[in-house]
This record gives structure tokens, C-alpha cells and sequence, in this order.
């Protein structure tokens, strides 16, 4: 049987020190993502257009072209225009982001880099991204969600999840962060004329915490369940 693998986000990032492109590239690939990298402006630009990423992390001070002048480059391709092009600079003053936005980027992130802010930051914007492209595509963490086919995959190995546990896991993952009791979880995936009570939402989470890991979905005491990104 072949073994299908789920697609991972393509991530170009683009910075002028080697310690630092080692650092990102080691912790992009454990999170799931297909790192590109490139160590000035122009090999960037080749790139970009030979990989099409969805997210670029760029240098803002690079030799033979800085990140304001690839953001611009890359911008006039309307192919590269969903790529969300985030800036990585140690200058926090406002006229270089002003400067930024008006050439494109869409975000800042500032060095010394905190690794798990990033992190959190470019999972969260993964989930926005693939749910833009793929309405009915989720990919968080090593998690891919594929409601045409009512298929779920983790670290590319296909789970045995029954269409109402994909239907419940695919709802929460769909909106992370959002808490939601158990009449809500209810009401949506079974059917109003379906005699199950709340009891029933407890016992298919914790089938699917069985399967896809406890640390997706958070328990809230008295209330609900939220699914968080990892």
C-alpha cells in the first residue's frame, strides 16, 4: 500500500548569517514546514520563484539587495501576491516598518528571536493561510485535516477516525482557540432528531485524544473544549 505523505507549507527564509538560517531551518522542520533558504537578495528572489512559498521570513538588511527591494520584486508577481512576507530586523524604528509596509510586507518580527513566539506566531498563521486556500484543508502542527475525503493524517500516517470524531476534530480545529460547550459541539455534528446528551461529546474526544495526542484539545472544567495549535 502507498504510504501518503501529507503536504507541508513551503517557508523561505532569508538572512545573511548562516548561525541564524541554521537555527531557523533546524526548528521550521520540526514544526512541519518545507524550509527554503537563501543567504542574500538576489538567490531570494530565484527562490521565491522557483519554490513559490506561502511565507517568506526576510532579512531587512542584506547585501546585494535588501529586503526592501525584494519584498517590492517579489510583490510584482501577481503568483507570489498570498505569500505573507515577514520582516526580521533588529531596528524597531517606525519609519523602517512604515517603509516596509509600503513595499509590501505584511508583518514584523523582531531579533534576538524568540523561538517560540515565532513558532506560535507561523502556526497560527499556517491554520489562516491553508483554511484561505483550502477551505476544507487543515494543516496544524503534524496534523492534516481533508474534509472532501473525511481524512485525517499525523506526521503523514492515515488515522482511523470515524466520520463524527473527523466531524467534531475538524469543527474545533477549524477555529483554534475558540471554546466550545458541549450543546454547541452537539448541535452541529449530530443531527436534532439524534437522542445523545453531552455525556456523548466527552466520550468521542477522548477517542480522538487517543489518536491525534492530548495536546490539541484543552479541557475547560464546566464548560467545554477548545482546540489549541501546537
Amino acid at each position: 500500500m502507498t504510504n501518503s505523505r501529507a503536504k507541508k507549507m513551503k517557508i523561505l527564509i532569508v538572512d545573511d548569517h548562516p548561525d541564524i538560517l541554521e537555527f531557523l531551518q533546524y526548528n521550521l522542520e520540526l514544526a512541519q514546514f518545507e524550509v527554503i533558504s537563501a543567504q542574500n537578495g538576489l538567490d531570494a528572489i530565484k527562490a521565491a520563484h522557483q519554490h513559490m512559498p506561502e511565507i517568506i521570513l526576510l532579512d531587512y538588511m542584506m547585501p546585494d539587495k535588501n529586503g526592501l527591494e525584494v519584498c517590492a520584486h517579489l510583490r510584482q508577481n501577481p503568483k507570489l501576491n498570498k505569500s505573507h512576507i515577514i520582516f526580521l530586523t533588529a531596528k524597531e524604528e517606525e519609519e523602517n516598518q512604515i517603509n516596509a509596509f509600503k513595499f509590501g510586507a505584511d508583518d514584523f518580527f523582531f531579533k534576538p528571536l524568540k523561538i517560540k513566539v515565532l513558532l506560535s506566531k507561523l502556526n497560527s498563521l499556517r491554520t489562516k493561510l491553508n483554511n484561505d486556500y483550502h477551505s476544507k484543508v487543515i494543516l496544524i502542527g503534524d496534523l492534516n485535516l481533508d474534509s472532501n475525503s473525511f481524512t485525517a493524517y499525523k506526521n503523514g500516517e492515515k488515522l482511523n477516525l470515524p466520520k463524527k470524531e473527523f466531524k467534531l476534530l475538524f469543527l474545533m480545529a477549524s477555529q483554534p482557540g475558540k471554546v466550545f460547550n458541549r450543546e454547541e459541539l452537539l448541535s452541529k455534528i449530530w443531527d436534532e432528531n439524534t437522542d445523545v446528551g453531552p455525556r456523548t461529546i466527552d466520550v468521542h474526544v477522548k477517542k480522538i485524544r487517543s489518536k491525534v495526542g492530548s495536546q490539541y484539545i484543552c479541557t475547560l472544567k464546566g464548560i467545554g473544549y477548545k482546540f489549541v495549535g501546537v
